[in-house]
């Protein structure tokens, strides 16, 4: 082959473009999380998957946003944010995952560009290790009506 051939390769830094960067930013450390839903399709239990947020964001009008497992348990105070790690979106002219666009471009959420006209809507937070969240759900409203107090004539019914 040619020497002075360039072509295909990186200059800069040794890290792998392609591997999720872990990111400290002093408050939590940011590293990603495989959702441990599972749903059985054809007796082969399959992780759930969940729409990217940043795909969701920046996706074309008639376009569908990729799906994932992968989650950022740090930035999640209200849920879960899926995003996904493959490099799919250029930013200044270079690829990057939305993981590195969540966390680096948009700090972590806070800068989310506003000219999308899309809003983040994010899952309920129940549990995100949760195996049968609607289990849990229903698990957590009977906990609910045991600790609330009970109407006099429910008492009553129940004595006579």
């Amino acid at each position: 082959m040619y020497e002075g051939n360039t072509f295909g390769t990186q200059h800069g830094s040794g890290e792998d473009a392609t591997a999720p960067a872990v990111v400290d930013t002093g408050e939590a450390l940011h590293a990603p999380k495989q959702l441990d839903d599972w749903r059985n399709r054809d007796t082969q239990p399959k992780r759930r998957q969940r729409a990217c947020k940043v795909c969701w964001l920046l996706r074309a009008s008639d376009k569908r946003a990729t799906t994932t497992a992968s989650f950022c348990d740090a930035c999640s105070e209200s849920g879960p944010i899926f995003l996904c790690m493959k490099p799919c979106r250029q930013m200044r002219g270079v690829a990057m995952t939305c993981w590195d666009i969540w966390h680096r471009e948009w700090r972590n959420g806070k800068l989310v560009p506003a000219d999308t006209g899309r809003s983040i809507r994010v899952p309920p937070s129940c549990r995100t290790d949760c195996r049968f969240p609607l289990l849990h759900q229903v698990h957590q409203s009977n906990l609910l009506r045991l600790l609330l107090p009970a109407s006099t004539s429910k008492r009553r019914r129940m004595n006579i």
